[in-house]
């Protein structure tokens, strides 16, 4: 591999993150102001985010498509194209290509929920995950607001996953968008999923008050996905349903009672 092609990797590689943390923030960022009116009664925390917060977010999502970007170009250049990605000339059916991005949703959210546990170790926090709760308030724009450590092990995932699960290149272009648009919307700040979701099968995906919970108070709600992992391990907010109910304007008694015990 040439100077020239490292060179071409890493423009393509960086081009193709930073458009899709683009669009993906922007898209929601413009949802919200779309909705503004409507939306009003779901926001999660009574706090604002400021525009220096915005510009702090920003700043660092760009060095995390850096960070990235080399980490993947060096991947690359050691190990060539992941022995696991099929090339999209081959065909696949539709059922293969939906169960290849749920398994890598499921591995992601594992390695996520492990991962992020890791990093709020006393120890290595300040290190590794202080950028990223400096958004304490959420914005689409805190998606890749990451230090330079906590991007690498952010990106890490995929140049060990991809080893290892097979995976078709259009699948995994896919699943790059949705974790994108889920990170945009699960730092929105406002509850963007429907008053019924608690009550559906789908109840294990979370919703966005799941992740704001844990900007605010940094202990609770580590997974990524979904709740199995806190749930497993107890790590999950005893008032997050209550804050859910909540922001989407089913305040009952019991919710009163829980949002006081948050606060003890």
């Amino acid at each position: 591999m040439s100077i020239q092609n490292i060179i071409d990797t890493f423009i393509e590689i960086i081009t193709l993150d930073l458009i899709r943390y683009i669009w993906g923030t922007l898209s929601i960022s413009f949802l919200l102001i779309l909705l503004s009116k409507q939306l009003i009664k779901r926001k999660i925390q009574k706090n604002y985010p400021t525009k220096h917060q915005r510009k702090f977010e920003i700043l660092h999502s760009f060095n995390s498509t850096i960070v990235f970007s080399v980490l993947g170009t060096a991947f690359i250049f050691v190990y060539g194209t992941p022995a696991s990605v099929i090339a999209s000339e081959q065909s696949i059916s539709v059922y293969a290509f939906i169960l290849q991005v749920i398994a890598l949703a499921i591995t992601h959210d594992t390695y996520f929920y492990w991962t992020h546990r890791a990093i709020h170790h006393k120890k290595i926090y300040k290190y590794t995950h202080t950028v990223h709760h400096k958004s304490r308030t959420p914005t689409p724009f805190t998606s890749y607001s990451f230090s330079l450590p906590e991007a690498f092990i952010q990106a890490l995932f995929f140049t060990i996953a991809l080893q290892f699960v097979p995976m078709h290149v259009e699948a995994l272009i896919v699943y790059l968008n949705i974790l994108m648009v889920r990170n945009a919307v699960g730092h929105s700040g406002f509850e963007l999923y429907p008053n019924w979701w608690l009550n559906s099968p789908l109840k294990f995906i979370t919703p966005v008050t799941h992740h704001d919970i844990h900007h605010d108070r940094f202990k609770y709600n580590f997974g990524l996905h979904f709740n199995w992992w806190d749930k497993i391990c107890k790590t999950e907010a005893p008032y997050y349903e209550a804050r859910f109910y909540e922001a989407t304007n089913q305040y009952t008694i019991q919710t009163a009672a829980s949002n006081i015990t948050s606060k003890l």
